[in-house]
């Protein structure tokens, strides 16, 4: 039961990598305090970019890009408070460390996204903590429109079709969540912060009474963490409070495509499914 919670509350960013990054490295990915030194730089303004002029830079960012690797640490605190049927009072945390890799290659997108998480927490008053088994998902080599996705000791690999359209020039489309926060948002410059050896910009961005925040790298003005936080209104139709942040180990721009990291290894067979299939797979381990 419990990884059942813990993948209804964070496999929509697992499970989609390809659209995870653009919405925010997701899903992506996610950190805290433990998995990420702060260090306060500097709160003087003067010779700062606005925070406007920080989020344009992010969307240049992905101007042109076309290959890109990023390894990240993160966590996912939820509250549950036992309003939901089948959902038990408690509170899970769940580390999450993602690797992705993402290339253009003649004219089309392949990604693969490893992921390792652990949960600990409290379940009815009952203490427990579980480490998963890696997850590996990757473009087919052969046929980008198809991932394959496999964990770790598993002997099959299921194909499927994301229907997602692979097509694509550069990763400029992975923007998008920074153009939207330039029209809705309310944006503020906060000062200048370290963050995992990263000179950084941090700013707030306030929208429907939400304020996430966001450190972007003052060389290329990737962005390096992010932290939210989600307070449950409405307890019949949410599992409760949720927190979550993550922050950038290291990234590299425009690394060379390999064409391993986008087959499975010789011991593992492929086989042809649907996306239902690696729910049903996951839920099982």
């Amino acid at each position: 039961m419990k990884k059942a919670i813990v993948l209804s509350v964070t496999g929509a960013v697992f499970l989609a990598a390809c659209g995870s990054e653009d919405e925010s490295q997701t899903a992506t990915a996610n950190e805290t305090e433990e998995t990420g030194t702060e260090e306060a730089v500097s709160e003087d303004t003067e010779d700062a970019p606005s925070a406007e002029e920080i989020v344009e830079e992010a969307i240049a960012f992905y101007d042109g890009l076309t290959s890109l690797y990023m390894v990240s640490e993160g966590e996912v605190n939820v509250a549950f408070d036992g309003e939901q049927e089948d959902v038990p009072e408690g509170d899970i945390s769940t580390s999450i460390t993602e690797t992705h890799w993402n290339f253009i290659r003649e004219g089309e997108l392949y990604t693969r996204m490893d992921l390792e998480f652990s949960t600990e927490g409290e379940e009815d008053g009952e203490a427990f903590s579980d480490e998963m088994p890696t997850t590996y998902q990757f473009s087919d080599l052969d046929d980008p429109a198809l991932t394959i996705t496999y964990d770790e000791g598993d002997e099959e690999a299921i194909r499927y079709e994301q229907g997602i359209d692979p097509t694509q020039e550069d990763l400029s489309d992975w923007a998008n969540l920074y153009e939207t926060l330039l029209e809705d948002a309310e944006l503020t410059y906060v000062g200048e912060e370290e963050i995992n050896g990263y000179s950084t910009y941090h700013i707030e961005a306030e929208r429907d009474g939400q304020v996430t925040e966001y450190w972007f790298d003052q060389e290329t003005f990737y962005e390096i963490k992010m932290e939210s936080e989600t307070a449950v209104e409405d307890a019949e139709h949410s599992a409760g409070d949720t927190s979550s942040s993550g922050a950038v180990i290291e990234y590299e721009v425009n690394p060379d495509f390999d064409e391993s990291l986008f087959q499975a290894p010789d011991d593992v067979e492929v086989v042809d499914g649907e996306l239902e299939d690696t729910l049903s797979s996951n839920m099982d381990n």
